[in-house]
Parts: C-alpha cells; structure tokens; sequence
C-alpha cells in the first residue's frame, strides 16, 4: 500500500458492480492487497417496485442475508454502493417516488448492516430531491453516515460515443 510523505497509510478498495458470493470475493480481493471492497447490496437486476402491484406486494428476500458476513467485517471491509437504476430526481413522478422508497430502503439497511461508508452517484446537474432524502437520513437516523458521492468529471453533452480520441479523422479530398 501507499504511504504519503508523513508514514501515513492510504488505504485502497476493490469497486465490484457484481458480487455473487460475498465471503470468497472478500477473501479474494484481500489477498490482491486490497483493504475493503466496494459492491452494490441488492442485485443489480432487481429492480424493486414500491409503486404498482402485483410487483409491489411480491414477497420473499430484496437482498443478500446479513449472515454472510460477521458485524465486524460488514463494519470495516464492505463499502456499500446505490444500484445504479435509482434515480431520485426522475422527471416522471412515479419513477421518482419509487427511487425515493428504494434509495431509503438501501440507506436503511446500510445502516442495519453498519457499513463505514455508503457510495453513490450523480445522475446529472440536478440533485436537489437526492440532497433532500440524504440530509433527511443523516437527521433521522440514529447512526452514522458517512457518503462518498461519484461526481462525473465532463459534463455528459461534452462527451461524444462517435468520437474516438487520437484516430484520425475522414480523409477529404
């Protein structure tokens, strides 16, 4: 690992975007020399609806057992990351409100399970909603957040799929 000038320690983390087996992509990702791995906490593909039935009243589990793991390692080695459907500030409502209710399931059992911190994403320019239910859950909750919010570095109308860096372009003649 790195030290910085004055013999401090950096730690540095595994992000994953799947993880099937918790404890063996844990043991993994340690024995690469990493200190913690970042990894959604529900299925990337399940899409939960708070919204419309039948889907709203489906039963069974919404995510992985907190079994998996001991407190001590959901408290110190697991980063918890948004699913990336979840989007607070949808302009259509019902897409909105059904993000809202996910996105404070998610935050509550981030907090149930303990992590140290809780990563998410910006979605674009305007996140007043996303603001609001984060600030809402650090005033209401009895625990401590800590957040580590992804903010894109180019504005998404200054990047272009069409472009690829350094071909040249079309011959004129």
């Amino acid at each position: 690992m790195a030290c910085g000038s004055t013999g401090s320690r950096v730690s540095c983390g595994r992000d994953l975007n799947c993880v099937p087996e918790v404890a063996d992509t844990l043991a993994a990702v340690a024995k690469l020399g990493f200190d913690f791995l970042c990894m959604p906490l529900f299925h990337s593909r399940f899409k939960r609806e708070f919204e419309l039935e039948p889907a709203k009243t489906r039963s069974g589990a919404h995510t992985r057992s907190d079994l998996l793991l001991c407190g001590r390692d959901w408290n110190t080695l697991i980063v918890g990351k948004l699913s990336q459907w979840i989007d607070p500030d949808a302009e259509v409502e019902a897409e909105r409100r059904n993000s809202e209710a996910a996105l404070t399931q998610e935050l509550n059992f981030s907090a149930y399970l303990g992590l140290p911190v809780f990563m998410l994403h910006l979605k674009g320019p305007h996140c007043a909603n996303l603001a609001r239910l984060l600030l809402n859950h650090i005033h209401t909750g009895h625990h401590t957040s800590n957040f580590w919010i992804r903010v894109p570095l180019m504005a998404p109308e200054d990047t272009r799929e069409d472009v690829i860096e350094n071909e040249p372009g079309p011959l004129r003649r």
